[in-house]
């Protein structure tokens, strides 16, 4: 007895040491040294997404940037800067962060920004995030939970995060036209495309309620900021009714239409309560119909949930994600799938350079860099083995399939640094 209050409490110290260090971290480096920052605390389920800015110049009406700090990566090449922002995500101890970082993709470079001061959404996880079209991020729903008390408050609301002409960041909540709208979720997926009609769309998926109903219902968000109205695209169905069965911690991607057709959304995977299931379906976003896309191929990957996926040359990618019937006796992986979207075949992929560790869910997008001939997968953070959580950006290259570790993990307990010296975490 005495040896296990002993053992957590050194646990606790050194949890407390870590976190310490790193907010000393984080306000030594309000002096700068090279623009340099500290990297974001471990975490896993946050929301991020790619912002392009223009080329940095040297005059000074052009050298501020959305941090609010001078223009850093200017070397005079003329190419474009792109930044993934991160917001929110849970850590140790469940804790909820509310901070927004940037990380330059080119420098790798993390910056801790600050939002013009007005309303903001409640910090969250599990949430559903889609890239803004005028860059940014777009926000819907999530898990805004309370260590202290243990509460768990889902959400339906609509935020954007966006960068203004003066160089700042603000968030501003969409007005949501009266009508029928989704109830409140996570572990739901969103994909965002432009409209014929100029109009920003979200389609969201599936997730959870606070009364851990599942769901598999699907809803159109067409958004004209600030106004916002939802639009029921599938109903809520039972298993076998000719769609997915309800799920959450599955994945969804927007697989753009031809010849001026409606575009559709590819749903991948994700979980019942002790099923994973490794179902493929595409979405009509015209019709609101879906079909299942049977495997043509023997090999399959098996089930998973929380994985992040992205599609190019014509095939869905399926990277990482997670096995196991419980919390604790998670499995992560780090696996690289391929499905062909015409023959409908799976094939397990060989993965180039350093593939990262195993991992489920982490915050992932997809982008393409200026001048690039193929898109990237970009994943952060998300939790490994032992249940250690994880900081660091990898991208995989969709047409080489190369991996390249842009900022290197960096643990945030003793107990993980320890297991990954160890090797105990793939």
């Amino acid at each position: 007895m005495a040896a296990a209050l002993f053992a957590a409490h050194t646990a606790l110290a050194l949890a407390f040491c870590a976190a310490l260090v790193l907010a000393l971290c984080v306000m030594l480096a309000g002096a700068r040294s090279g623009g340099r920052r500290c990297p974001p605390y471990c975490r896993k389920s946050s929301s991020i997404a790619i912002l392009t800015l223009p080329p940095c110049h040297t005059t000074p009406a052009q050298t501020a940037s959305p941090s609010g700090e001078p223009c850093e990566g200017g070397d005079g090449d003329g190419m474009h800067q792109q930044q993934l922002l991160l917001w929110s995500g849970i850590g140790l101890h469940k804790r909820i962060f509310g901070e927004l970082l940037s990380f330059d993709l080119r420098q790798r470079v993390w910056r801790h920004l600050r939002p013009a001061p007005g309303p903001h959404p409640v910090p969250r996880w599990k949430a559903g995030t889609a890239q803004a079209a005028a860059g940014g991020m777009v926000v819907v729903g999530g898990d805004a939970y309370t260590p202290n008390t243990r509460l768990h408050s889902y959400s339906n609301d609509v935020w954007r995060l966006a960068p203004t002409p003066a160089g700042h960041w603000t968030w501003e909540q969409a007005v949501v036209a009266p009508g029928a709208q989704p109830a409140p979720r996570r572990g739901h997926s969103t994909i965002h495309y432009k409209g014929e009609d100029v109009a920003e769309h979200i389609v969201l998926f599936g997730g959870r309620t606070q009364d851990k109903a599942l769901l598999n219902d699907a809803w159109v968000l067409s958004l004209r900021w600030p106004n916002a109205t939802w639009h029921q695209l599938a109903p809520q169905l039972p298993s076998g009714y000719g769609a997915p069965a309800p799920r959450r911690g599955h994945s969804a991607v927007l697989v753009p239409g031809g010849n001026g057709s409606s575009p559709h959304m590819l749903v991948y995977g994700g979980r019942e309560d002790v099923k994973y299931y490794d179902d493929v379906w595409l979405l009509s976003v015209g019709e609101g119909s879906w079909r299942r896309l049977e495997p043509t191929s023997d090999a399959l990957p098996l089930g998973r949930d929380h994985h992040s996926t992205a599609v190019a040359g014509g095939k869905m990618f399926a990277w990482g994600g997670r096995l196991g019937r419980t919390y604790f006796e998670a499995q992560a992986l780090n696996e690289l799938w391929a499905f062909d979207l015409q023959t409908r075949a799976w094939e397990q992929v060989e993965q180039k350079g350093p593939v990262p560790l195993p991992r489920f869910e982490q915050a992932h997008t997809q982008y393409t860099p200026p001048g690039a001939a193929a898109p990237r997968l970009l994943v952060f953070g998300g939790q490994a083995a032992h249940v250690c959580q994880l900081n660091d950006v990898a991208e995989l290259d969709l047409a080489t399939l190369t991996w390249r570790q842009l900022s290197a993990p960096r643990f945030c307990t003793h107990r993980c640094r320890k297991a990954h010296r160890q090797g105990l975490l793939g």
